[in-house]
């Protein structure tokens, strides 16, 4: 996991600090490739999977899994022809797959065959889906100095116990359309590791013990300085992790520390924690120079990277975290709960490459040219996964849009992201059931009403006063 992503996604940005943010997407490049040696691999078919309707998964808990995650879009999804994919021990084999060119999905059936690795489904998993025709119009758009972004998804969404096998989804969504002649779409997924057991760990703190009194350190053989365990004590809502020591060392700076499984994989355990300032609660975030002050203080009392440093004493391990706060401070701080994972296993570090093809959902562009809540639209981009809006300035997609069909039924999207760039910005929502475009009356955005009348967008509505 990123550890600072949380913390970063707390700061607020200036007029400037946006533009930059802008021009880092603009120069950000698509995930390398990790190569590994020392790996076997064994393929089960050297072509690549054609997406069929024959394959069910392996048994009837893992069916009714992947049914729930499907939902209404189960009869779009295909499924594939169980050719597998086996490394390090570990099978994988495609089970469904959807997409309509911008949005894609893939879900995967991962079974140990030597023993019992996978025992929940706390499994972090690593991989992306590649496709080669969007990748290739980015780079077209590159070389014309224009901007291409995606983001991707990989979770586990379930595990059955019966046959030791867990699911796997993948996700791509790409802000741009890519075309395809015969409406087929060549994927090619990666995987390259799982994480297993690999448990939450979030809990709030308890209130009233952070006070000025001074607690006890020491500096550890590697040179940082940790407080002596135990000195605060007390239990957490969360069965991997409790609190050992808070408070200020001699120096004056904020610590605090988290007593974790003596068991736990070091090397991959994580447990983050972000200290507020009351000041800025106060501030207004319309205002860059409040924007300013808040991100200072944030700064100043986080750090860019705060020291944190796992230990063991008496047999027992522990996570202390060091913050720029300091004693001069405590009036203003506000400690936020802890959050990261705590991890029981050691990664499966392999490599897994199923492609496929797959058909895609046929998808419509409604062109709009008008202004919506103050910004403009230039194009509705619907299929009966999503929802795209295309245009300028807006960041729509931080609430649902809501698509009527013409028999006065509604069906709704959650936002899935905006990409914002100078030359265009997009917006993604996704159905909580499948839409007929043709069939669409209407959509309706932050309450801005676009009517749809044979395939044409009419006068844009404002909501009602």
């Amino acid at each position: 996991m990123n550890r600072y992503q949380k913390q970063m996604d707390e700061l607020r940005y200036t007029e400037q600090g946006k533009r930059q943010l802008a021009q880092a997407l603009l120069q950000a490049r698509q995930p390398q490739r990790i190569w590994r040696r020392g790996r076997t691999l064994a393929v089960g078919a050297a072509a690549a999977l054609v997406l069929g309707t024959a394959a069910l998964a392996a048994s009837p808990g893992l069916r009714e899994l992947l049914s729930q995650q499907l939902g209404g879009f189960e009869p779009l999804a295909l499924v594939a022809d169980g050719q597998t994919v086996t490394d390090q021990g570990i099978e994988m084999r495609v089970v469904s797959a959807i997409t309509d060119g911008m949005a894609t999905e893939i879900y995967v059936e991962a079974r140990d065959l030597q023993g019992d690795r996978l025992v929940d489904d706390a499994i972090d998993v690593s991989g992306l889906i590649r496709q080669p025709q969007a990748e290739a119009d980015a780079k077209e758009r590159a070389e014309k100095g224009k901007v291409s972004s995606w983001v991707t998804r990989q979770e586990c969404v379930g595990y059955d116990p019966e046959t030791k096998t867990a699911l796997l989804r993948f996700g791509r969504y790409n802000h741009e359309q890519t075309e395809s002649p015969d409406g087929q779409e060549e994927l090619n997924l990666q995987i390259f590791s799982l994480l297993p057991r690999n448990y939450q760990a979030q809990a709030d703190l308890p209130q009233g013990l952070l006070t000025e009194q001074t607690r006890k350190s020491r500096k550890l053989e590697t040179g940082e300085t940790v407080l002596e365990p135990n000195q605060t004590p007390a239990e957490l809502e969360n069965p991997w992790i409790s609190l050992s020591s808070l408070g200020f060392d001699e120096q004056g700076k904020l610590h605090l520390q988290l007593e974790l499984p003596a068991q736990a994989n070091q090397t991959n355990t994580a447990i983050l924690a972000t200290v507020y300032s009351k000041k800025a609660e106060a501030l207004d975030m319309n205002k860059d120079e409040d924007i300013e002050e808040a991100n200072r203080l944030f700064r100043a009392y986080n750090g860019d990277s705060m020291e944190k440093v796992l230990f063991t004493q008496d047999g027992k391990l522990y996570q202390d975290i060091c913050f720029s706060a300091t004693v001069e401070d405590l009036d203003d701080l506000i400690l936020d709960a802890v959050y990261g994972t705590v991890t029981m296993a050691e990664p499966i570090e392999g490599v897994w490459e199923l492609p496929a093809t797959i058909q895609r959902q046929q998808k419509t562009a409604i062109q709009v040219d008008q202004k919506v809540d103050g910004a403009l639209v230039q194009d509705l981009i619907l299929s009966p996964l999503s929802l795209y809006v295309t245009g300028n300035g807006h960041t729509y997609s931080r609430n649902p849009a809501v698509v009527t069909l013409k028999d006065g039924s509604q069906i709704k999207g959650e936002g899935q992201g905006a990409f914002v760039s100078p030359e265009l910005s997009t917006c993604r929502w996704q159905f909580e059931q499948p839409v007929d475009w043709e069939q669409v009356a209407a959509v309706e955005i932050n309450g801005w009403k676009i009517p749809i009348e044979n395939g044409q967008a009419g006068s844009v509505e404002k909501p009602a006063e």
